[in-house]
């Protein structure tokens, strides 16, 4: 391993020599998503080849019902095993191993089974999904408490599930890759019940998805084949995400575990890897040396959070005047290019809770006074309250892009006369305090995950967790998108209310949402979006 990591290396530097040689890596730019756009060609062009990917995420187990949210078992396990529903980018539902309908008050679901088979060409049964179900509840808590209030019956090839209230997540959760979501034979569900299966040949032909498990050393690599007898889903409607259709263009995936951020670097540029992560300061050269920049949309959104708490009601920040005359002051793009380090491509102004393409999707925070930059409107503001330059106390974490982020927007703030006093921790305290209302802090930089779901489910930006803002009609609202069924009309003005309300009474600010990069061989196109790598529609190109 130490020869091969060497002569990886070695090969790295003789590229990046032969770049230096022959051009200017500073003047290297960021490439064009719309540059790995699939090249014209047919169908058939597409099929074949074999894709080594450079993976930093390990995986912790190869059963599929207990794969405990880790994104190194997703990675693979998304490819071999399909899911009851799928979810394309948006969160919109489409059958896969069933059909489904919902009843109009959303508490009755019914599952018909599809004529679907395991690799071993067996045809899975509405039992192997109700067996499935049940297992996964010995693996997560979540979908435990979630299963205990269904009663479930079959009828032939149907499953009906009637709620004793509704469970507005249900049939997302069911076209995502959840423990509960993966299919394996009732027998074998019976047979382990709540042990975790650890042993690959009880798994063998049990998969259902476009690739079948090979190899299983997740030290070294995982490797998974085409299924030749797969029969993809043909949701044309589908927009990305899992529930698009599933073309198996390529003959094996791998992914080869490399923990070490140089040395997956340096594979990448030696051609060891075809996808992969590069070190940032290594990303000009990269690029220079042939390797494609593609964007990653994971969806987490910088913000600042208000302690409105009670116990901080003397504090200036409990004026929403004053608040307001932080948000008309601050210029996002600046306080973002703080945060990524003036890498303008790392990030995306855009606050929303919610992904773009949600039926939830608006744009009442963005309008509402939202990177606006004027100094002179935030000094009117500031002029209604009773501030009298005391220094508000802004908690942050060391060394992260927390601290990036308060020092992007501490310049700004003095500049319309108001005082920051750095409360600066270690990154392992840092969550701790800035959960605690009574750490004695007025303002607390955090980081939240965006939602293909109901956006009741981000407990932060919608003020239901650690945000500390109490107000009865926000309550009211985050409880009409938890009792009536997802997207209904209900419901999403119900958000939009949510919005305008956090508009009004800004109990946080947000920033703009983190893009990630990952980079592949210039002939690579990669077919998916965000951090779950489900390949079924890469391909090289000729």
């Amino acid at each position: 391993m130490r020869k091969k990591l060497i002569a990886l290396m070695m090969a790295a530097l003789m590229l990046l020599s032969l770049v230096a040689c022959g051009s200017d890596p500073a003047s290297g730019s960021t490439s064009d998503p719309a540059s790995t756009s699939a090249p014209t060609g047919t169908e058939e062009d597409k099929y074949g080849g074999d894709l080594v990917l450079a993976n930093s995420n390990m995986s912790v187990t190869i059963d599929p019902h207990a794969s405990k949210n880790v994104l190194g078992n997703f990675q693979w396990m998304v490819n071999v095993y399909d899911t009851v529903l799928a979810r394309d980018a948006t969160g919109k539902v489409f059958p896969l191993i069933c059909d489904f309908t919902q009843s109009e008050d959303g508490k009755t679901i019914t599952l018909t089974m599809r004529e679907y088979y395991y690799h071993n060409g067996q045809k899975i049964k509405i039992e192997d999904v109700l067996a499935s179900m049940e297992r996964a509840t010995y693996f997560s808590g979540t979908w435990a408490e979630t299963w205990s209030k269904v009663d479930a019956s079959i009828e032939g090839d149907t499953l009906t599930l009637q709620f004793k209230e509704l469970e507005v997540d249900f049939l997302p959760t069911l076209g995502h890759v959840n423990p509960c979501a993966f299919v394996l034979p009732k027998e074998i569900c019976e047979q382990y019940g709540a042990t975790m299966i650890d042993d690959q040949s009880v798994l063998d032909g049990w998969g259902s998805g476009c690739y079948i498990l090979e190899e299983y050393n997740p030290d070294v690599a995982i490797k998974v084949k085409r299924n030749p007898n797969y029969v993809t889903t043909n949701n044309e409607e589908a927009q990305g995400g899992i529930a698009a259709p599933r073309k198996a263009y390529l003959d094996t995936i791998t992914w080869a575990t490399n923990t070490d951020a140089a040395s997956r670097t340096a594979g990448m540029i030696a051609g060891e890897y075809h996808v992969g992560g590069v070190l940032s300061e290594m990303r000009s050269y990269a690029q220079s040396a042939g390797l494609k920049e593609v964007p990653l949309y994971n969806q987490w959104t910088h913000a600042m959070f208000f302690n409105l708490d009670e116990s901080n009601a003397d504090s200036p920040v409990a004026d929403v005047n004053f608040r307001k005359a932080i948000r008309a002051c601050l210029d996002m793009k600046a306080v973002g290019l703080s945060i990524y380090q003036g890498d303008e491509t790392s990030m995306d102004l855009n606050c929303s809770a919610v992904v773009p393409g949600s039926p939830y999707w608006n744009d009442i925070i963005h309008d509402t006074e939202w990177n606006i930059a004027n100094k002179e409107l935030a000094k009117e503001y500031l002029a209604k309250t009773d501030y009298n330059g005391e220094p508000i106390v802004w908690l942050c974490s060391a060394n992260s892009a927390f601290y990036r982020q308060a020092m992007g927007c501490i310049p700004q703030l003095e500049e319309i006369g108001i005082n920051v006093e750095l409360k600066v921790v270690d990154s392992g305290s840092h969550g701790g305090l800035r959960g605690d209302p009574a750490t004695g802090h007025d303002i607390g930089g955090w980081e939240t995950q965006k939602t293909v779901l109901n956006p009741t489910n981000n407990a932060s930006l919608t003020c239901q967790g650690n945000g500390w803002w109490a107000n009865e009609r926000k309550d009211e609202l985050n409880e009409i998108m938890r009792s009536t069924p997802y997207a209904s009309q209900e419901s999403l003005d119900a958000y939009a209310e949510l919005c305008q309300l956090i508009a009004d009474n800004v109990p946080w600010i947000g920033f703009c949402t983190t893009i990630s990069k990952t980079y592949t061989q210039s002939n690579v196109v990669i077919g998916y979006e965000g951090l779950l790598a489900y390949h079924w529609n890469t391909y090289f190109t000729k």
